[in-house]
């Protein structure tokens, strides 16, 4: 079994199956490769793109090639001394009849085998013992009336729709004539689904969904029959070797995360006993701010959001922030810090998607109260208020209170929240605020009626706290918050614009302590925009200035006063122009600019659209949408334009040297720092990609096969920087250096290396040392100043000057990258001149034993 050194994931799919992946196996070997990290491989709906819509969670998904074809990849992989990760989806499922779990619902209602699986409020005021299924295209009514619902009695009697098709409840259909309104309206009473419209959703729905998608509905782990079928798979898979670890999808969507992962690695101890070998297990969660993944959950850590946080913030340059801050509240007329919009979001959000949640949430803690002293004089709708204040506050994605009194972490959380509820709710809900936050933080006598009410509460209020961060921030802030957009990022806090280099420090010698096994990402399915946009806009971040510039010569000219499109849509639209620009495209190629203008501009509609400003999904407006789509295209093709385009690819271009410096950082980074190394499909070469379906492209293999077996040396790279093979040509060689070292890397802790001379702060430098190894890793930071013109991703080496390193003395060291080898006891230290003068990042090994 492969040691787990570096992953590469693999988004599966009918246009790029499971017999695809394994074709490519030895180029991900070739490349350095440990671990294939694959998207979910259960059933799915037919189609999908992505696999998180599970409708059979027991067996491989035959668009993808079955099990025959995983267990032929796993054969390519064992071959190439490799093994494979695989994403597992435990907290939802597709609400559809597909799914036969879900179809057993619909058919029997409460008396289901399958009911407890899912997580259905059964006793929601608006449908009482049945399922609202929010469906329609029309209210019911309409649907009745222009009959276009018949029953089906070829087989088993359904419920027909041109849509769908939906099972009867057994002899309900019974006298009914389905060309009769009235008729069809007395069978659907009978049934033990609610057919609805499909806008009452966020008010009616009473099944717990993911996020707010009332297509996939939430699986109950605690539920012993329902954790051991839908994870029977997984586990037989492990036991017969065929993949070797999990990724747990969304584990903030379960009621007890720590619960349910000690329970599945208990299932896993004995196969990794049996197998002689760990069982990787990684759970997909965000940590916003300083907060660290629980340390009594039994997983070896996260799949690298925080990472990504990390290596972006610390390539932008603080200084820029105020400057560009004031530039986005002129512009956009939105003054709000970021703090303010996540909160305006939060409330929106609680108002109307969440809203249904936010109600099942708010009936378990009016129980609480209808049992408490307080009851009569705290109202039901002072208690929603106050639920809302401290919803709209909660720092975190969600707390883990359990059964137990809060651990001094979710006491923080708690704290912080309640203390912004008081802040900003309405003062005179003050007594019904510390009702609550008397209920959450200390437990009532065990063993009564309000204690079963009681726990109820505390998980639901849980349950909905981490949907409504992802909505409120990701899905909804980032789009309206256009301060730099490179910082919008998941597992971002745009509120932090940069990270120092000692923060930084920090961050990496407690994640060498707590973090060695999870993973470190820069590019993921669900990134906003790629790791090489961000790395340019970090890039630009250096020059304010030039951002400036740019918006003087464009707003006049898109913004005209007859222009229907917002301010900040605009200048969010000009970020994006220029920071996901390609590399070899000329304002000049007609062509190549209609088809980049197509992918900006499905970004574009969906960022509009996610904002909820002026268009949203659940009501698009035509006439804004068709005003964008009118001014991207205007931007295109109108000669008076043509100056502003060609500034817009000037600038663009002025960034594809700098911007790929930092790119080539970042992939240093992201595998020499604490942490196993994550590359998402494709991103060996330069990753321009845009939010999802963009960042999920097919990935040009025969490229990157014939770049990879030609090995050329960074002489012959660097002047050809564009297409992307310095990249991939550095990756390579990174991951090679980690099979060869891979105690060092995987154990070895984390020590600052301080540069001293003039251009010390443009260094970010450590060591990472284990045994009698010891790894030097020095790569340039915020060095715009040198970068500006210049044709190489490369600081020029009389920027360095004299600045230094001053290594053990005593020490051998070789070149991680080339092949160079030196031996020094020299006191006065290594010249970054020398250091960084092959490659633009430097990566060394160092021992005590005779080379």
């Amino acid at each position: 079994m492969a040691e787990l050194l570096s992953t590469a994931r693999l988004q599966l799919h009918r246009g790029f199956d499971l017999w695809h992946a394994q074709r490519h196996v030895p180029y991900y070997r070739q490349l350095g490769i440990t671990h294939l990290y694959l998207s979910p491989v259960a059933e799915a709906r037919t189609g999908s793109t992505h696999g998180y819509d599970v409708t059979d969670p027991t067996v491989v998904r035959a668009e993808l090639g079955g099990e025959t074809a995983l267990r032929a990849l796993a054969d390519a992989l064992h071959e190439h001394d490799m093994g494979a990760i695989l994403d597992i989806v435990p907290n939802h499922m597709a609400a559809d009849t597909s799914n036969p779990w879900w179809r057993d619902v619909l058919q029997r209602g409460p008396g289901s085998r399958h009911a407890r699986f899912f997580d259905i409020d059964w006793d929601a005021p608006t449908s009482p013992g049945r399922v609202w299924l929010p469906w329609l295209q029309a209210p019911l009514c309409e649907v009745l009336a222009r009959q276009e619902i018949r029953i089906d009695r070829t087989r088993e009697p359904e419920l027909c729709h041109a849509d769908w098709r939906l099972p009867l409840a057994e002899g309900s259909d019974e006298g009914i004539d389905d060309r009769d309104p009235a008729g069809m309206r007395a069978l659907l009473d009978r049934q033990h689904y609610r057919l609805a419209w499909w806008r009452s959703s966020g008010d009616a729905v009473n099944y717990r969904r993911f996020f707010d998608i009332d297509g996939l509905v939430a699986l109950n782990m605690d539920i012993d029959e329902a954790f051991d079928a839908t994870h029977a798979l997984p586990l037989r898979l492990l036991a017969t070797g065929v993949i070797d670890g999990l990724r747990i999808d969304h584990v903030d969507g379960l009621a007890h995360p720590q619960r349910y992962l000690e329970r599945l690695r208990e299932e896993l101890r004995p196969i990794a006993e049996r197998r002689g070998a760990p069982i990787s297990l990684h759970v997909e969660k965000i940590l916003r701010g300083d907060e660290a993944l629980p340390a009594s959950w039994p997983v070896d850590g996260t799949t690298g959001y925080e990472m990504m946080d990390r290596l972006g913030a610390v390539l932008h340059d603080a200084r820029a922030e105020s400057t560009l801050a004031l530039a986005w509240r002129k512009t956009a007329g939105r003054p709000m810090s970021f703090a303010g919009e996540e909160c305006l979001a939060r409330h929106q959000w609680l108002r109307r998607g969440l809203h249904s949640d936010f109600a099942r949430a708010m009936r378990a803690w009016q129980c609480c109260l209808d049992a408490s002293p307080e009851a009569g004089d705290l109202t039901e709708a002072s208690l929603r208020r106050a639920g809302a204040d401290v919803l709209a506050h909660v720092p975190v994605y969600r707390t883990y209170l359990g059964d137990a009194p809060p651990d001094e972490a979710d006491r923080r959380v708690l704290a912080e929240a309640f203390v912004q509820a008081e802040k900003q709710g309405h003062p005179d809900d003050r007594e019904a605020r510390e009702w609550l936050r008397r209920a959450m933080t200390e437990a009532p006598p065990p063993q009564t009626a309000r204690h079963a009410s009681w726990r109820t509460a505390r998980q639901r209020f849980e349950q909905l706290s981490a949907p409504l961060a992802a909505k409120a921030v990701e899905d909804t802030a980032f789009y309206r918050y256009g301060v730099w957009l490179s910082r919008n990022e998941v597992g971002s806090d745009p509120a932090r614009f940069a990270l120092s280099v000692d923060a930084f420090h920090r961050d990496m010698q407690q994640r060498a302590t707590r973090g060695l096994r999870s993973l470190s990402a820069t590019a993921t399915h669900d990134h906003k925009r790629g790791e090489d946009v961000r790395a340019r806009m970090a890039a630009w971040s250096e020059r304010p200035e030039r951002w400036l510039t740019l918006l003087q010569q464009a707003m006049p000219l898109l913004c005209r006063p007859d222009e229907a499109v917002a301010r900040g849509d605009v200048a969010m639209l000009l970020q994006t122009l220029v920071a996901a620009w390609p590399l070899t495209l000329d304002a000049a190629d007609v062509s190549g600019v209609m088809h980049y203008f197509e992918r900006v501009l499905a970004w574009w509609l969906k960022a509009l659209r996610e904002a909820r400003l002026r268009t949203r999904w659940t009501r698009p407006d035509d006439a804004y949408e068709a005003a964008a789509t009118a001014l991207l295209q205007r931007l295109a093709t109108d000669a008076t334009l043509a100056p502003l385009l060609a500034n817009v690819a000037k600038t663009a271009h002025w960034l594809d040297a700098p911007g790929a410096l930092n790119g080539l950082v970042a992939v240093t980074l992201r595998n020499t720092l604490p942490g196993v190394p994550d590359l998402y499909q494709g991103c060996e070469y330069w990753d321009l990609s845009l939010v999802d379906p963009d960042n999920r492209s097919p990935v040009d293999y025969p490229s990157r096969n014939g770049s990879l077996a030609l090995f050329a040396p960074p002489g012959e790279l660097l002047p050809r920087f564009r297409d992307g093979a310095i990249k991939q040509a550095l990756l390579a060689r990174l991951l090679s250096a980690r099979r060869s070292l891979p105690a060092l890397f995987s154990e070895g802790d984390y020590q600052p290396w301080i540069a001293e001379g003039p251009a010390a702060e443009h260094v970010l430098a450590f060591t990472r040392h284990h045994g009698n190894s010891t790894l030097l890793v020095a790569v340039p930071r915020l060095c715009m100043h040198w970068m500006d013109g210049q044709a190489l991703p490369q600081v020029p080496a009389h920027a360095w000057r004299d600045t230094r390193l001053h290594p053990p003395t005593g020490v051998h060291f070789r070149d991680l990258l080339g092949e160079r080898a030196l031996s020094t006891h020299d006191q006065s230290g290594l010249p970054l001149s020398l250091l960084l003068w092959e490659w633009p990042v430097a990566v060394w090994h160092a021992t005590t034993e005779e080379p």
